[in-house]
């Protein structure tokens, strides 16, 4: 019975590493901003949410895990700030809470015309670590000539999403890094030289004896999420389970070891005893309580590199009368 058991619980943990969506980015569509000449309901809005996920969940494809509709609206309930976000610090914070790696934010303008609506469809992916350029895809349904009906809307909307995963990548390219300019020295001129001096093509006028930038700052590459992290909290989470959940028959069974296993006959004439459970079930429950450890601490090393993905630094190199340096500039 416990050897079955065990194999049926390789064979899942088997298939979680196997999965493509383990090592897949993680994207989420926000809920629409809604701009209308008519008042538009939460089931509505809703069910533009609905189909835009569908059409982006449909052409992801390996690289991409998409979250469902339902779960967005779920972990940001009672957040409408986050839920409804469009840009600024609350993209990051999205992100954060989601854990994914890109954000995409719609929003629908409807105008009432004969027919239906004219809807313009605008999605806006952006990514909250700063590695990429945000991607803006829009589309329209129907115009003012000819006005587009519900059903055609909920299509509409869905190829529009369908069609933002081409333009998107999963990692962005290595940034390169740019060489500091060295001062060059100042020569001595003649007292009927002007304010400004000449110097080398390559370097930027400046005025004498007054501090100057560099107009292009350094930016370095931002921090690499470890994946490893997230691996080993799955394992971990499916060992600890499936060795506490096999632990509990044999702890159950413990109290009868020594005892004789026949119900038919006499004790003396039985020739099987129950043994060995007591230090089944105890190994058994040892090793899932490590493996939960383990889970806990690794959860808590990639949600900590989680955040640390999102921040960006600058070195800014400054020219100045007595030397050189360089400035520091951080954003989270």
């Amino acid at each position: 019975m416990f050897v079955p058991f065990v194999a049926r619980l390789s064979l899942v943990g088997a298939v979680v590493l196997a999965s493509p969506s383990l090592y897949a980015a993680r994207v989420a569509v926000l809920s629409p901003k809604v701009e209308s000449d008519s008042p538009v309901t939460e089931g509505r809005r809703n069910k533009f949410h609905d189909s835009l996920t569908q059409g982006l969940t449909e052409a992801a494809g390996g690289q991409w895990t998409v979250l469902s509709s339902e779960e967005v609206r779920q972990r940001l309930a009672g957040r409408e700030d986050l839920l409804s976000c469009q840009q600024g610090s609350c993209v990051g914070q999205v992100a954060s809470q989601l854990q994914i790696d890109r954000v995409v934010v719609p929003k629908i303008t409807m105008k009432s015309v004969v027919g239906g609506n004219a809807y313009q469809i605008l999605l806006t992916a952006i990514d909250p670590s700063g590695k990429q350029s945000d991607v803006i895809f829009a589309e329209r349904c129907g115009d003012d000539s000819e006005g587009c009906n519900l059903s055609r809307a909920f299509e509409s909307m869905r190829k529009t999403a369908s069609g933002l995963p081409a333009k998107l990548t999963v990692t962005a390219p290595a940034s390169q890094p740019v060489e500091t300019p060295r001062p060059t020295p100042e020569k001595t001129q003649p007292a009927s030289v002007p304010e400004w001096t000449l110097k080398d093509p390559s370097s930027s006028l400046q005025p004498t004896g007054s501090p100057a930038t560099s107009p292009t700052p350094t930016t370095t590459a931002p921090h690499q999420r470890n994946i490893g992290y997230r691996v080993g909290w799955v394992v971990s989470g499916v060992l600890a389970g499936g060795m506490l959940i096999t632990s509990i028959p044999f702890l159950i069974l413990a109290p009868r070891d020594g005892q004789p296993t026949c119900t038919d006959r006499p004790s003396n004439q039985c020739p099987t005893r129950y043994q060995g459970n007591l230090a089944t079930g105890l190994g058994l429950l040892g090793g899932g309580l490590a493996a939960a450890t383990a889970f806990g601490v690794l959860y808590y090393l990639d949600r900590r590199d989680l955040k640390r993905s999102t921040g960006q630094v600058a070195l800014l190199p400054l020219l100045l009368e007595q030397g050189s340096g360089l400035s520091a500039i951080t954003r989270f």
